[in-house]
């Protein structure tokens, strides 16, 4: 045929190849017995929960004030602390702590209001 030995053994290995082994086909060593191939493949991503939030934030944000957003913000997309973010943005803990139990507290209500509303409609 011409062919190269290499050639021959890739071609050998490519035939085989096109057959797909089961998701649920057992796994075999000694780290994880009983598992299956479908078990140890992928891994949660975290991202896609957090940029679901985020959406879900930004989207309930506009019946914010525009300080309310700025606080929850630096708060829950920064991750900063009532304290700095009273440093920052030029007020006191305590302030920063009512900013943000109001802000929630209407975020919550606006949220059941909606979730009532899609069941109703």
């Amino acid at each position: 045929m011409g062919a190269e030995p290499d050639e021959v053994l890739e071609a050998l290995q490519a035939h085989h190849a096109h057959r797909a082994g089961s998701l649920d086909a057992p796994v075999h060593d000694d780290d994880d017995a009983g598992a299956t191939v479908g078990e140890r493949l992928g891994a949660q991503e975290q991202g896609y929960a957090r940029a679901e939030a985020r959406a879900d934030l930004e989207a309930l944000q506009r019946i914010l004030s525009r300080r309310e957003r700025t606080v929850v913000e630096l708060r829950f997309g920064h991750d900063m602390t009532q304290e700095e973010i009273g440093r920052r943005v030029g007020l006191s803990q305590m302030q920063i702590s009512r900013i943000l139990r109001s802000a929630i507290a209407r975020l919550r209500e606006h949220e059941e209001h909606s979730q009532h509303d899609r069941l109703v409609a």
